[in-house]
């Protein structure tokens, strides 16, 4: 994690205006609270709570120093924002039309939400348990049109996604142990923002998608800004306090609302994993294989049920969200050009 620190001089108080910079946004809530904290803060210090007495920041050398750190700042936030809006079209032009296996090693949900430009649906939950069984911290069984999944007391999983996954089927456990499908989920999951969130953060650290708003650039922004209000505000304090509270609330709130897109290697990433998917398509034998399957196809049909193209092994184990089902089909053909 990164810190930047900026320091507010006004007179001879020396102010430290310390912000965190994460490749990951703060959690919504926290995000919201520094945001409407410090708005208020801000607009009461210049309407309710008066300033203190005898303390001026008229200083034209303090304003002029506010001016050369703000309004760079925001000159060169302008210009990163334009040049992310030029797209590379050669990051894909050597990726063939299809690959024998697959492009990475990436878990499920992490390729998920690269086929999904940012935005996993469900099939990374499917694609999640058939991992589990694969590397058999699960078991999967199939009898007649019965789905049937074991945990052991012991099972643990390699990142958050997985640990919530089996956390969640340890709840819906019938007596002996058993989870009993079709279909293994209810009509409605809570967890599933908690999931794609950890997929999203894992993808962001693999530098695989990218908020829309350069977030850590926004950051650093909202950083000077608030320097500057310190060298210009001291004397109302709410309205200082606010700056800072504000310049760590806002640019999380602002990159989580500005949604998600591939980074140049995420692109790349994807087209390959389109790639793989139209192979799978083209020659898998697995089409109608169910989940119980994978003790035999392995990552071919985990990453199968992810791309789209082991819908029976898929189907028992993906929950209904949100209808993001509905659109797969759609989707299907879209990706592989059917």
């Amino acid at each position: 994690m990164l810190r930047a620190d900026a320091t507010g001089q006004a007179y001879a108080h020396a102010v430290p205006v310390t912000v965190t910079v994460s490749s990951n946004p703060l959690p919504a809530p926290v995000a919201w609270l520094f945001t409407f904290v410090g708005a208020a803060m801000i607009v009461a210090g210049f309407t309710v709570i008066p300033p203190i007495p005898d303390v001026g920041s008229s200083n034209t050398l303090l304003t002029v120093i506010a001016a050369l750190l703000v309004i760079p700042a925001w000159i060169l936030f302008i210009v990163v924002m334009l040049r992310r809006q030029r797209f590379r079209d050669d990051v894909t032009v050597d990726v063939p039309d299809e690959l024998p296996e697959p492009p990475s090693t990436h878990d499920p949900a992490v390729v998920a939400t690269i086929i999904g430009d940012g935005s996993p649906d469900p099939r990374a939950v499917d694609g999640t348990v058939l991992e589990l069984a694969q590397r058999k911290v699960i078991s999967i069984g199939e009898y007649g049109e019965k789905v049937v999944v074991q945990i052991t007391s012991d099972a643990r999983g390699e990142h958050g996604g997985e640990n919530l996954v089996l956390a969640e089927l340890r709840k819906i456990e019938q007596p002996g142990g058993d989870v009993i499908g079709p279909p293994i989920w209810n009509e409605r999951i809570g967890w599933w923002s908690e999931f794609r969130s950890d997929a999203r953060s894992r993808a962001t650290t693999a530098g695989l998608i990218e908020t829309r708003i350069p977030f850590v650039a926004l950051m650093l922004v909202m950083i000077f800004t608030a320097t500057g209000a310190s060298l210009l505000f001291f004397e109302r304090i709410p309205v200082f306090v606010g700056s800072i509270l504000l310049a760590n609330g806002a640019p999380h709130l602002v990159a989580r609302t500005s949604g998600y897109r591939l980074t140049d290697a995420g692109k790349r990433l994807q087209a390959a994993w389109r790639a793989f998917g139209r192979h799978l398509h083209r020659h898998g034998s697995f089409r109608d294989v169910g989940p119980a399957g994978v003790a035999l196809w392995g990552p071919n049909l985990v990453y199968g049920a992810v791309l789209g193209v082991a819908e029976r092994a898929a189907d028992p184990l993906t929950p209904r969200v949100l209808g993001l089902r509905e659109r797969q089909a759609t989707e299907f053909t879209k990706v592989y050009d059917l």
